[in-house]
């Protein structure tokens, strides 16, 4: 719903949806050479959108990989929170957090929350909503380029609605070679799964704990994968899905948590049963309220790239 259809190029779309509130972030190039955020949103599921956007982060320094969430309400005020990257003048990037009290209209001044001088990207972005109060947690990837290149995995949360964040910390217990995070939340666990080198990893943190204190680190699988996602039903069911690398062709698996990430089945489920074969990539999951798992990906069986779908009726534990 740009304002300015053709004028400049948009892209790292990223969208949140209450009921029939939809919000749309994105980085735009009208101001070029420097990226902004620029949103909008819709009151009508996506009917109708608002005449002109919204900027969200227009200051002077390059915004990136925007990501946003709803939270809980004050009256008709809409929580909304945003995470992104922003570059600073030495070219190493940030972490910056903002939120909006009214559903998306005004936004409030950034926060920084890496903590650490060294490149942050991939940032995430996870919320636990309240009545009075929502719990905010973000993530990302930090490269320490002093010496040896050791990417790591960081969180941080919010436990008063985004006004402060706990110190950051990592999450990987073993430093380095952690790349991509992807985050889930229910009321009480924070889950984050990342490629540790060539094996999907996933491990949870207590909401209560401030700092966040990660444990339960698992190992999903020996066997390379990439591009792990990850979802939580909010009823101890927990979801990790991702592209599996063991054969020339890759395939698309999944392994399920029962008991709030306590505990995983070793190496997971095929998803994609294809008759013929061809590559599956860049999978996506979700619950839907009542627990039935839903896993789309990319797949190269029948010559170009199509879109598949699988469910499971009981949350992941089968696949059709």
């Amino acid at each position: 719903p740009s304002a300015a259809l053709g004028a400049a190029n948009s892209a790292q779309l990223a969208v949140a949806c209450d009921g029939s509130d939809v919000l749309a972030v994105w980085l735009d190039r009208r101001n070029s050479p420097r990226g902004d955020l620029f949103g909008n949103r819709s009151a009508n599921g996506a009917m109708s959108w608002l005449a002109a956007d919204l900027g969200v982060a227009t200051e002077s320094d390059s915004k990136v990989e925007p990501k946003v969430a709803f939270g809980g309400s004050s009256g008709s005020n809409k929580r909304v929170y945003l995470v992104y990257g922003r570059y600073t003048s030495g070219g190493r990037r940030d972490i910056y957090f903002r939120r909006s009290l009214d559903g998306g209209a005004s936004w409030q001044s950034p926060l920084r929350l890496n903590s650490q001088s060294n490149d942050s990207l991939f940032p995430r972005l996870a919320v636990d909503p309240g009545a009075s109060a929502d719990r905010v947690v973000a993530c990302w990837e930090e490269i320490n380029t002093s010496g040896v290149i050791q990417p790591n995995v960081r969180c941080n949360i919010s436990t008063d609605s985004g006004q402060s964040f706990s110190s950051d910390v990592r999450v990987n217990a073993t430093a380095g070679n952690a790349i991509l995070p992807e985050i889930a939340i229910d009321s009480s666990y924070v889950y984050v799964v990342w490629q540790q080198g060539a094996a999907i990893t996933v491990a949870r943190a207590s909401l209560g704990s401030t700092p966040l204190s990660f444990n339960n680190e698992t190992t999903l699988s020996v066997q390379p994968g990439k591009e792990p996602q990850i979802a939580a039903d909010g009823g101890g069911r927990v979801l990790v899905v991702w592209e599996d690398l063991r054969t020339p062709l890759s395939a698309i698996r999944a392994s399920r948590s029962t008991n709030s990430g306590a505990t995983w089945p070793a190496d997971g489920l095929r998803v994609d049963n294809d008759v013929v074969d061809g590559d599956s990539v860049d999978p996506v999951v979700a619950y839907r309220p009542g627990g039935r798992a839903f896993i789309a990906w990319a797949d190269t069986s029948r010559g170009a790239h199509d879109i598949y779908l699988n469910s499971s009726a009981d949350g992941g534990g089968s696949w059709g």
